[in-house]
């Protein structure tokens, strides 16, 4: 499978227009290209000011937060979940952080065809917070939080 095409496949877009850029960009709400590019209006949509390195590709993953792993393109294939990045763009308004950001949205990947996807998410959360010591409160309202974000 492309790179292109498993990102888009993670973002819940399953079918190419002319290409898999505009149909990407068409499930964000996105009908026009920016200078002819499907690519720098997605990422002028998602908060990028302005290209990286010759290339719309990485700063699009750079906006949201995606470290290089590979090819930019292959580290959004693994990680670029605009679900992910809402929430994580909430609970920084919030005044939060997100730890372990990558591992978090390619989590997020997996749960495509999950019918309950924030109770599902809470439990992967909480699983890595008791790994590590710790404890989550709130699990309803953090779900009930969670599916108005989502």
């Amino acid at each position: 499978m492309l790179y292109i095409q498993q990102f888009a496949n993670l973002n819940g877009v399953y079918e190419t227009k002319d290409t898999w850029w505009q149909a990407i960009c068409e499930s964000q709400g996105i009908y026009e290209p920016v200078n002819g590019s499907w690519v720098q209006a997605l990422a002028i949509s998602q908060g990028a000011g302005d290209v990286i390195n010759g290339t719309w590709v990485q700063a699009l993953a750079e906006t949201m937060g995606i470290g290089l792993n590979g090819t930019w393109l292959q580290s959004l294939a693994e990680q670029g979940s605009f679900k992910g990045y809402a929430y994580k763009l909430r609970v920084i308004a919030d005044g939060g952080i997100v730890e372990g950001y990558p591992c978090f949205a390619s989590k997020l990947g997996l749960l495509q065809n999950v019918s309950d996807y924030a109770s599902s998410l809470f439990y992967i959360y909480n699983s890595r917070v008791i790994d590590d010591s710790g404890l989550v409160e709130a699990r309803e309202c953090f779900i009930t939080n969670l599916n108005n974000i989502l």
